[in-house]
């Protein structure tokens, strides 16, 4: 066998590849919102920008649904090359708000292809448990590295973070494990899209928490270490969250889909206050609940379609949320103020109250996959 294929099969493999491209792509979008309020854009605008990191993955993953394997390399190997570039572009030209949402939009579209490949090996390869691990390999720096990143900006600044993103580029470009077999799964059974919608309540708390939340706390006079730690929080619940899910044997899907979108609906706490304590719970519990998203519903979608077809519903849900997150809430902060803005977490909240209802009163509806 190609010593590629023995590589992709090896989780162990693709684990260390996926953190090292995670503090990669988590490093240098930090950055992003924090330079574009230093630059004094509104929350709308920057909003609109925070779009650019996620609108691709809809584009990327449709065009997957009909390319193989040779696209799928490139796609794992291309984005360290072009993440390491750019950052490097930024240490000598930084001042430009032009050139910087330009770059904003290329790594974006670049990241969403390393993404989408993986998580497409990841069902192709089709080995019970993985994408649970898949889903800690990635969110364990999305824990640990945002305090790091934000003491970095504090103390060091900007260029710190991208030399540091350059590094684990090139050492992820190096590390990084392909495939040289042409794998084809078709699918299968009865995939239930209700079951699906967390992926949109989570997109629309991690879109909102980048985007709309870090600009906030930046002008509301929080440090640049302040806001790394506020992050690591909701990484670190996610991270345990899916070693947690990833622990569990049993499939019950409805009730992992009611658990996410009732976690994802947490900054509704902020009605009561926006004190460091509880935007710090806020975040925790749509980190954790985050985690069942992202692990279990892609599982669930292993089980239920072609990897390929699976990946773009997944990614396409996602998506939707995230700009929403970003754009929606951007524009009602700008407009309306910080109340107004977390209207847009009742919908998760009533789904979850929805779902749960069903699951309890054993509407096949939310029957689950075993």
């Amino acid at each position: 066998m190609h010593r590629y294929s023995k590589n992709i099969e090896n989780i162990k493999y693709l684990s260390i590849a996926t953190v090292l491209f995670s503090i990669s792509w988590l490093w240098l979008s930090f950055t992003f919102p924090l330079k574009l309020a230093l630059d004094k854009m509104s929350y709308q605008e920057i909003g609109m920008i925070g779009t650019l990191t996620s609108f691709p993955f809809v584009i990327v993953s449709f065009s997957f649904r009909f390319l193989g394997r040779r696209a799928l390399n490139f796609a794992m190997k291309a984005p360290y090359i072009v993440i390491a570039l750019f950052s490097t572009l930024l240490i000598f030209v930084n001042n430009n708000i032009f050139i910087y949402v330009f770059i904003i939009g290329i790594t974006g579209f670049f990241q969403s292809m390393w993404w989408i490949s993986v998580e497409i090996e990841t069902g192709l390869i089709g080995v019970e448990g993985n994408a649970e691990k898949y889903s800690a390999a990635w969110a364990i720096p999305s824990g640990l590295f945002p305090i790091f990143s934000g003491a970095l900006l504090q103390y060091v600044g900007f260029n710190a973070v991208y030399i540091l993103v350059i590094v684990t580029s090139i050492i992820g470009f190096l590390i990084q494990p392909m495939d040289s077999v042409e794998r084809r799964i078709t699918k299968k059974g009865d995939l239930k899209f209700i079951l699906l919608l967390p992926m949109t309540f989570v997109g629309i708390f991690l879109g909102y928490s980048s985007y709309v939340l870090v600009p906030f706390l930046k002008n509301s006079n929080y440090s640049y270490l302040q806001i790394g730690a506020l992050l690591a929080i909701s990484g670190i619940a996610f991270a345990l969250g899916s070693i947690y899910a990833g622990t569990l044997k049993n499939n019950n899907y409805p009730k992992f889909s009611w658990i996410s979108s009732l976690l994802a609906s947490s900054f509704l706490l902020l009605f009561i206050s926006t004190s460091y304590v509880v935007i710090s719970l806020s975040l925790f519990l749509g980190g954790f609940g985050g985690s069942f998203g992202f692990s279990k519903l892609l599982s669930l979608i292993g089980k239920s379609e072609s990897p390929r077809n699976g990946v773009f519903f997944y990614e396409t849900l996602f998506s939707i949320g995230y700009v929403s997150g970003t754009l929606l809430g951007g524009t009602l902060l700008s407009l309306y103020g910080i109340d107004v803005s977390l209207l847009m977490f009742i919908p998760s909240l009533i789904y979850s109250i929805t779902i749960y209802s069903g699951y309890l009163k054993g509407s096949p509806s939310f029957a689950y996959v075993k």
